[in-house]
């Protein structure tokens, strides 16, 4: 290897690899070194070589990367042969001036180099001698020197090494300096008289100790501020120790930066305006920082003088001393502060959460107990002092070894411990649970001096755990003694629980053991495999499966069963598996519907779960949160402080947790328990049970204490509890528990039982259960039951059972057998159902299923049944037939209207009687709703058999029936269908004899039709227009095009012969079959109901187009004569909304309602004479005209007609038509003339189509008329020229 120096770097060369391995062996056998001349040459002249591997520069190498100052020095003369930079540095030489040089002129004084050889000598090597050494200068430099001798070759070289000391001479010379006053160790006078001390030892004119404070530490709390000097003396300005001063804006925060800071004069320059610092009478600064063990700032310690400040480093240094004492101060004193708090604030939360503490003192046998030890242990406070033995006394005698042992161990091991035991309340004497934690304290030499024991009174868990135990042994008693097959099966497919019944099904359809363990597919069958992966999956996807499902036994036999799969959540709401629940409904697929009920098992303890503690500011906000909240609630502590607590309580508890926590504010020291939903960090809802304290006011806390644990489970537990016990005791089912004994006596009924069997439980107890079969005791399914017991098996049978008071009850007995953690049986449950009202409710659905309540005549059901049975013996029989009569009773409404529904009850349960008295055996009658009748008639020879039926039935309804001193004589139509091949299906008949009844009623009520193929194409071409007209309806009321337009037909005055109205009148031109007259859709509106929006739709539009023709020519509505006559069908005036829709479409027109006048039929009057007169009138006071249409062609009250607002009687066209050809058609209109003129009545004749006619009339005094004469009814816009011509 080979060195050389170049650009002040050295540069290794790599030579050959050999030659690397010859030159190390080389110097360790030699080592020897080079001299270096003055000049930097190498001398070989000199005894001692200083060349190392080859080179003369190696060693240099070494010694300049040392950051040590080295020198070598000739033991023989003592002259410098090799020093390195830092010796340079340190003794203030350049380049070569010490080589050469002897070293006497390094001391300053001469002993200390003889003194340093004879140490050598006598030890051989020198470690830590301090000395004062002179500088290149001169000056004295305070060095610390380490000497070794090294033997090179045949001569010996000194070895040695320098530390400069001089600051820390320069600090143990300040220390020797100091007064022999000292400043306190601790306590609050510590930094007060630091302050004074340094201020005097400083000669400084102001010393300020400060503490960093706030939550960003951004202020300087004054800790200590002296001032001394002349013009104000020494003291302590009070003022200025109570201040705290921001940080920004001050020469502290680059002390609390970097460490220290000085201003060596112009100190305020620095400081920014307003700044309190800028009062002091001070031109110069100095500060150093105070940290803690972790190296954080803390405080600070600074020196102000009204002199410029000139031994800077001195001063420093003073400083610095101190800061470590001051900084250790300060620490002690927040750490003691925050002790202090963390203290109260456990003291209070013991408080809160009921949790008692005592303290046992070994060395002085005192024993100290809190106000909770004395509460839980039923003390009274005061009433001796408590003892160990005191303590001891009070646990249960059964648990007092275990404890006492426990104790005397933990001492012994110098551990802590835990145990659980009971004690006996002082002032209750009951018996409580305990839970007791103690700690053992020791001195510094490893000896016990103290045990610190908590008290927590467990009872309510005890209890609550032994309920659960006895709750899961119910659980299974039930699970095993279910109906139902249920399997429970993981997310795995692996089974992990599987009932009793479960067990008897497989072994009964496969002869197989279903066991924990197995798999489920091994249950599978290869066709059913594809449903079972998809209903899996369904539920673990969380949605249930319910399905019916077929299964195939070993024998060939198959089996229905009702399958529900319900998903199966553990506490962290994860689907965990499902839960299989069977039910064989082979015998009742068809019949009942069967109801498969399947639980969810939750089991899940929480154990050595800790309390929650938190401490509330006055408003809510959490100011300190316990750790135990990420173990119980999932969040971090600083994750809650700062929050309000009442933003994470449920929406539906906040209310009530509010006003808890307001009425605790309101008293000091104020307790509170409470219960609440708190949401956890993942989202759930936790139930908390807490305890609330108002430690406002405490010293140290200043907070409201709550003391939380976690309650989720054990309210579902108790809930679940109650809910299985309520379950049991509120099933509708008898439930009975027998002991599995010689006699099997009955230990549990549930009220059920009692109210089945009238026997009360302290009746039953102690019995077998034979005592309800009585003497009955020969039944069959009492030897199956006998089996089943006798071989341990469950069995589900039927029995005939006695109630207390001997009456017979029917019993289906579902029987269970229970066992115990070995298998063993330990008792029996029995499911009772009283089946007795179910038989009795089964036959009365069927029979309100098939008859009529009312007549007790067969429905309609049963009618189609027998029909199809009917229709399936003529398929095998072609010559017969069957014949149908419908049978619709006429007018039949206005009886139920005048005389009641209780007597129209009476007529239809009448007519059914003489109805049945006209058939014989085989023909069957039937009530299908309303009036309506239907005979059914098998055998048929010919129609005229069914003819004379017919006949003989209106012969028997011809006598009147007589009720509440009321004769009513009624006719019936009826309609005769046959079956043929065209029509053999059965609904087809009924509808054909329908259809023949309506058939008959068209043609006139009170006879017979029988129907045809041509009545069936009428009732398909009516069914066809109705839909047409629906649709054409529609159209009109989307505004879209359609095919329904008004007519308008001019009234003229007789008089004058001026138009004085238009009738408005619907005409349809249908666009397949051309115009249809109205008295073929009209009709067909009124019976389908469509006639109500049709005669909205013709108002509308007429009011507009007399609203437009008002518009176009101004002098019509100036002269108010022109009026729009528009007729309302019956159904349409009696509509109870009638006045509305006339008001709503006036409004949407426009039109004035005095020029509308509305036509109706006098026989609508007379249906309901108070509701027409109502409604007349409402319309008249809105100044709409009215008249009476077809005036003299029906009944006509003249009565009444006196009472109605009508405006204008019309003459029907009827007597107008015959004008000229019978003499009394001119009397009756001269009397229905002079009659409208009597009750102020104007006259309009319809039908006017000869210049006879209109002069007739003219004479007879009728003012207006209409008709073919003067015009047919016109078009829209026909009807507009002829108003332009006649203005």
């Amino acid at each position: 290897m080979s060195l050389m120096e170049q650009n002040e770097e050295i540069e290794w060369i790599n030579e050959e690899q050999e030659k690397q391995k010859l030159e190390r062996q080389r110097v360790k056998e030699e080592g020897p070194l080079s001299y270096i001349n003055p000049d930097g040459s190498i001398s070989s002249d000199l005894p001692v070589s200083l060349e190392i591997c080859g080179t003369n520069c190696l060693f240099e190498a070494i010694a300049e990367r040392i950051s040590v100052p080295i020198a070598l020095t000739n033991s023989n003369d003592g002259k410098i042969v090799y020093v390195n930079d830092c010796f340079r540095e340190l003794f203030g030489f350049r380049g070569t001036e010490p080589i050469n040089r002897n070293q006497d002129c390094f001391y300053y004084n001469l002993t200390e180099r003889k003194t340093l050889l004879d140490t050598l000598q006598l030890e051989g090597v020198i470690k830590n001698y301090e000395l004062v050494a002179k500088k290149a200068d001169g000056t004295p430099l305070w060095v610390s020197v380490s000497v070794e001798a090294l033997t090179v070759g045949r001569e010996i070289l000194y070895f040695k090494t320098f530390k400069d000391i001089t600051e820390f001479k320069e600090v143990e010379n300040i220390l020797q300096s100091l007064d022999n006053e000292k400043a306190p160790v601790t306590g609050e006078q510590f930094f007060p008289a630091l302050a004074c001390y340094l201020g005097s030892l400083l000669g400084m004119r102001y010393i300020f100790i400060g503490e960093v404070v706030g939550n960003k530490a951004s202020v300087v709390k004054v800790r200590a501020f002296w001032e001394g000097g002349e013009p104000r003396g020494s003291g302590w300005n009070e003022q200025l120790c109570e201040l705290e001063y921001p940080i920004a804006g001050t020469p502290w925060a680059k002390v609390l930066q970097s460490g220290t800071d000085w201003i060596a004069d112009k100190f305020k320059s620095h400081l920014s305006p307003g700044n309190p610092l800028g009062k002091l009478e001070a031109c110069s600064y100095l500060g150093v920082r105070l940290v803690d063990m972790n190296g954080k700032p803390i405080g600070l310690i600074c020196g102000f003088d009204d002199r410029p400040l000139i031994d800077v480093h001195r001063a420093q240094l003073v400083l610095s001393i101190f800061a470590g004492q001051a900084a250790a101060e300060l620490d002690r004193q927040r750490t003691q502060r925050a002790l202090q708090q963390s203290e109260g604030r456990l003291l209070a939360a013991f408080k809160a959460a009921k949790m008692g503490v005592w303290e046992w003192d070994l060395q002085s046998g005192n024993v100290t107990w809190s106000d909770e030890v004395h509460a839980i242990l039923g003390v009274k406070k005061g009433s001796y002092n408590p003892t160990i033995g005191s303590y001891i006394n009070t646990i249960q005698p059964e648990d007092r070894p275990l404890v006492q042992s426990t104790i005397v161990q933990a001492i012994a091991a110098k551990t802590n411990y835990e145990s659980e035991y009971r004690i006996r309340h002082g002032q209750t004497d009951s018996i409580r649970w305990i839970v007791s934690k103690g700690e053992v304290l020791c001195d510094r030499n490893g000896q016990v001096v103290r045990l610190i024991e908590t008290l927590t009174d467990v009872t309510e868990p005890k209890q609550t755990q032994s309920a659960l135990i006895e709750s899961e042994a119910n659980l299974r008693a039930i699970f095993n003694s279910s109906a139902q097959s249920i399997v429970l099966i993981d997310r795995n497919y692996k089974i992990r629980d599987v009932n009793k019944t479960a067990q008897e099904a497989v072994k009964i359809l496969w002869d197989k053991t279903i066991k924990p363990g197995d798999f489920a597919y091994q249950y599978v069958s290869n066709n059913g495999l594809k449903l079972f992966n998809q209903s899996f999956y369904h539920c673990l996807q969380g949605m249930p499966v319910q399905l019916q499902q077929k299964i195939l036994g070993n024998t060939g036999t198959e089996y229905w069963f009702e399958i529900n799969g319900q998903p199966i959540f553990d506490e962290r709401n994860q689907i965990i598996g499902i839960c299989l629940s069977a039910f064989n409904i082979t015998e009742q697929k068809n019949a009942v519907e069967a109801l498969a009920k399947s639980e969810k098992r939750f089991r899940s303890l929480v154990q050595n779960s800790s309390d929650i503690i938190t401490i509330l500011e006055e408003d809510g906000t959490i100011r300190y949160q316990s750790p135990s909240v990420e173990r119980i609630l999932g969040y971090k502590p600083q994750d809650l402080i700062g929050d309000n607590g009442l933003n994470y309580i449920h929406p539906e508890d906040k209310a009530v947790i509010y006003t808890l926590f307001t009425q605790a504010l309101e008293q000091r020291g104020g307790i509170v328990e409470s219960e609440f939903r708190f949401l956890h960090a993942s989202g759930k809802w936790i139930t908390l049970e807490s305890v609330g304290s108002n430690l406002l006011e405490e010293p140290g806390i200043a907070g409201f204490v709550l003391n939380s644990r976690d309650v989720t489970e054990r309210k579902e537990q108790e809930e679940r509890l109650r809910l299985f016990e309520r379950a049991i005791a509120a099933s509708s089912n008898g439930v009975v528990i027998s002991g599995c004994n010689k006699d099997n006596a009955v230990v549990y009924v549930n009220p059920s039982f009692e109210k089945i069997t009238g026997y009360s439980y302290a009746e039953a107890r102690g019995r077998n259960c034979r005592f309800l079969q009585g003497r009955d005791r020969h039944q069959p399914a009492l030897q199956v039951l006998r089996n089943a017991i006798r071989t341990g098996q469950g069995c589900k049978v039927t029995l005939r059972n006695y109630r207390k008071d001997g009456t017979l009850f029917w019993n289906e007995l579902s029987l269970s057998p229970v066992e115990n953690e070995r298998g063993a049986i330990t008792h029996y449950i029995g499911v009772q159902t009283d089946i007795s009202d179910r038989k009795r409710t089964e036959e009365e659905l069927i029979h309100q299923a098939y008859y009529d309540p009312l007549t007790g005549l067969p429905n309609r059901a049963f009618l189609m049944e027998r029909l199809l049975e009917a229709s399936a013996r003529k398929n095998l029989q072609s010559e017969q037939q069957i014949g149908v009569l419908f049978i619709d009773i006429d007018r039949f409404k206005r009886i139920n209207d005048s005389l009641g529904h209780a007597v129209g009850d009476m007529l239809l349960i009448a007519i059914a009687f003489r109805l049945e008295r006209c058939l014989n055996s085989q023909n069957t009658i039937s009530r299908i709703g309303g009036d309506h009748y239907v005979i059914l008639l098998e055998n048929v020879q010919n129609i005229e058999q069914a003819s004379d039926l017919s006949d003989k039935i209106h012969q028997q309804l011809k006598a009147p029936f007589t009720f509440e001193g009321h004769a009513v004589f009624i006719t019936v139509t009826i309609g005769i269908a046959f079956s043929s091949i065209e029509h053999e299906v059965s609904a087809d008949l009924l509808r054909n004899a329908d259809i023949a009844m309506y058939h008959a009623k068209r043609t006139g009520k009170a006879r017979t039709a029988i129907f045809d193929k041509a009545m069936h194409d009428r009732a398909v071409e009516l069914l066809q227009l109705e839909n047409d007209l629906r649709r054409e309806l529609h159209e009109a009321e989307s505004l879209t095009q359609t095919s329904l337009k008004l007519a308008y037909q001019p009234i003229v005055s007789l008089f004058d012969g001026k138009i004085v109205g238009f009738e408005a009148l619907l005409r349809w031109h249908h666009p397949q079959r051309g115009f249809i007259s109205p008295g073929e859709f009209i009709p067909l509106a009124e019976e389908t109901g469509s006639i109500v929006p049709l005669g909205i739709l013709v108002l509308r539009e007429a009011c507009r187009q007399l609203v437009e023709w008002q518009t176009r020519f101004p002098a019509i509505r100036k002269s108010g004569v022109l009026k729009m006559s528009v007729n309302l069908s019956g159904k349409q005036f009696l509509q109870p909304d009638l006045v509305e829709d006339v008001d709503r479409i006036l409004q949407e027109t426009g039109l004035d309602p005095a020029f509308l006048k509305l036509e109706i039929t006098e026989s609508v009057l007379i249906e309901d004479t108070q509701t027409a007169s109502q409604t007349l009138w409402q319309l008249k006071e809105r100044k709409i005209h009215l008249s009476l249409d077809d005036f003299g062609t029906g009944y006509s009250s003249l009565s009444h007609l006196a009472q109605f607002p009508i405006d204008t009687l019309k003459i029907d066209k009827s007597f107008v038509q015959r004008i000229g050809t019978e003499g009394k058609n001119l009397e009756i209109i001269q009397a229905i003339v002079t009659l409208a003129h009597g009750l102020g009545m104007d006259v309009t004749a319809e039908g006017i189509e000869t210049s006879e006619q209109l002069a007739e009339l003219k004479s007879l005094g009728s003012e207006d008329g209409q008709g073919y004469f003067f015009s047919k009814p016109l078009s829209a816009e026909n009807a507009t020229l002829l108003l332009r011509e006649s203005i």
